[in-house]
């Protein structure tokens, strides 16, 4: 799939062709732009960068995440920490029987 570099050009286009009428679809069809994008141009929800304000652009450098910001949304998203009492009743838990796998024929061998 080709990228496609926006212009200020081509936003003003397309909202031109939706407030004549037209659908996201059509519009697509027409100027070559996937559908999300059009849709997102027309409702508001974006815009290319070319189409940026000053204002906006100042906005958008004031709201960079800092290393220390990105650090701890990493260790945020990294899992939850168990106890070991807890590490063990999930293991006993799927023991025997109790194991999704328990009883089904599935090695690699058994196929060939």
């Amino acid at each position: 799939m080709a990228r496609h570099k926006y212009t200020i050009e081509n936003y003003e286009e397309v909202l031109r062709l939706h407030v004549l009428g037209n659908g996201y679809r059509w519009i697509s069809e027409k100027t070559g732009f996937p559908v999300s994008t059009v849709g997102h141009w027309c409702s508001g929800r974006r815009k290319p960068f070319s189409a940026w304000t000053e204002e906006e652009k100042a906005e958008w450098k004031r709201k960079k995440l800092t290393p220390e910001a990105r650090a701890k949304m990493s260790r945020a998203h990294t899992g939850m920490r168990h106890s070991p009492e807890t590490i063990e009743k999930m293991r006993l838990a799927k023991l025997g029987s109790k194991n999704p796998m328990w009883g089904r024929k599935r090695s690699r061998t058994s196929n060939l």
